[in-house]
């Protein structure tokens, strides 16, 4: 089994952005690279954690406000996004077949193969 199958990949990008934001606070490529570490770090927090604090975690697209979620006290996840940093990070190839096995054939869009194999 790999690492990817064995630690839940919410997890391992919060620890990811939790590294990098470390690595950034100590070389800068200027604010907008920490913020943007701070700001995923965050997002990864809240998914991570929403079931341990009694939370829903709702699959959304890039056109849902996530200040409504916000405000029904749930926790939006945005699935495509997950799936592109999986992909940049080489991480994605087990979760493939997975995507396949419920249905999105492999000629289908890999993007979101990937999302339901995640």
């Amino acid at each position: 089994m790999t690492e990817a199958t064995q630690t839940p990949i919410a997890e391992q990008m919060l620890e990811s952005f939790e590294k990098r934001l470390e690595y950034r606070k100590t070389h800068s490529a200027g604010p907008g690279e920490q913020y943007y570490c701070e700001i995923m770090k965050g997002y990864f927090e809240r998914i991570v954690n929403a079931k341990a604090e009694g939370k829903t975690l709702v699959g959304i697209s890039g056109a849902v406000p996530r200040e409504v979620l916000f405000a029904m006290d749930l926790v939006p996840f945005f699935g495509e996004n997950l799936s592109m940093l999986v992909s940049a990070q080489g991480k994605s190839v087990p979760f493939f077949g997975v995507g396949e096995g419920y249905g999105i054939p492999n000629e289908g869009c890999s993007l979101y193969r990937l999302e339901l194999g995640l």
